[in-house]
């Protein structure tokens, strides 16, 4: 992009910087300090950018702060609380949560992950399923790529999903995130859900803009986004009629983004933002991801 509009503008690159709004968080995620491990991937550490990194043509004024000091700084330089608590909006745009596939995709181990899925699950009364698509999860230093557990039919009751939550990822060796299911237009509890060849198209991106903003909407209707650090909302493509999507609500509070837990929204303000999403044509079901980070990282992919 930095190429593109030297070019358009007909500017000298050896006159032009480029200026990032690289956090610290970032540089240690993607292996920049000596004793870290690349946990995953930035835009803003990709090779061209390291190329200028190493000529001395990057400007990044915030390399080493963590976004809660970011946030301290704009409070003391006189910013408005609209552009200070502002979420964190993804450096690909909404297009990293609209999560693609073939349709052909294969998924090995999961009748035996099913297996350990029931077997630590046998005294909570609770069904379950586990999805057709792969997330990114942090276990170690290393990234993980799992197919997540869904709970269906759970307690609403955030302590009980926290610690079930916590020991499936805990004792099942592949899995790095669980979610509830919200709601869904599709009340056969014995479909299994099916994954489809669905790309990151114009469609998917205006639905999950959508999506997105009435999700938005909702936290600053009632006062929530100082408390909630990101709400990301990530289309799947797969559902039980193998012809719709899927939406996952993921919203975290963290500090220092290296760690998070998952947000506890009130259920009285969650059941609408449900079913006002479950009217977007398109949609089929809604979960919720209640995996703290680690193991299971921020977003998706």
């Amino acid at each position: 992009m930095r190429d593109k509009f030297l070019s358009e503008l007909n500017l000298s690159e050896a006159e032009w910087m480029l200026g990032q709004g690289t956090l610290y968080p970032d540089i240690i995620e993607s292996g920049g300090t000596e004793h870290a491990e690349v946990i995953k991937s930035h835009h803003n550490r990709v090779q061209e950018v390291l190329d200028l990194v190493d000529s001395g043509n990057v400007v990044e004024p915030l390399k080493d702060l963590y976004k809660d000091e970011v946030r301290q700084v704009g409070s003391l330089l006189g910013l408005p609380d609209s552009i200070v608590w502002r979420h964190p909006f993804p450096g690909p745009g909404l297009a990293i949560n609209v999560l693609s596939a073939r349709g052909d995709e294969s998924f090995p181990n999961l009748e035996q992950t099913a297996d350990e899925v029931s077997n630590c699950l046998k005294e909570s009364n609770c069904d379950f399923s586990i999805l057709p698509v792969r997330s990114v999860g942090v276990q170690g230093d290393q990234r993980t790529y799992t197919s997540p557990v869904v709970l269906i039919n759970s307690p609403r009751d955030w302590d009980w999903l926290e610690k079930e939550a916590t020991r499936l990822t805990n004792e099942v060796r592949n899995i790095n995130r669980v979610v509830l299911q919200l709601d869904s237009n599709n009340k056969d509890l014995n479909a299994p859900y099916i994954i489809r060849g669905a790309f990151c198209s114009k469609d998917r991106l205006d639905l999950l803009r959508e999506a997105d903003f009435m999700a938005t909407q909702m936290l600053k209707e009632n006062g929530l986004m100082e408390k909630i650090f990101q709400l990301l909302v990530i289309l799947l493509p797969i559902s039980k009629n193998g012809k719709e999507d899927s939406l996952v609500l993921r919203p975290v509070v963290s500090e220092d983004v290296m760690t998070a837990q998952f947000a506890r929204i009130n259920w009285n303000l969650l059941d609408p933002l449900v079913e006002s999403l479950l009217g977007l044509s398109g949609i089929e079901t809604v979960f919720y991801d209640i995996t703290h980070k680690p193991p299971a990282t921020f977003g998706w992919e």
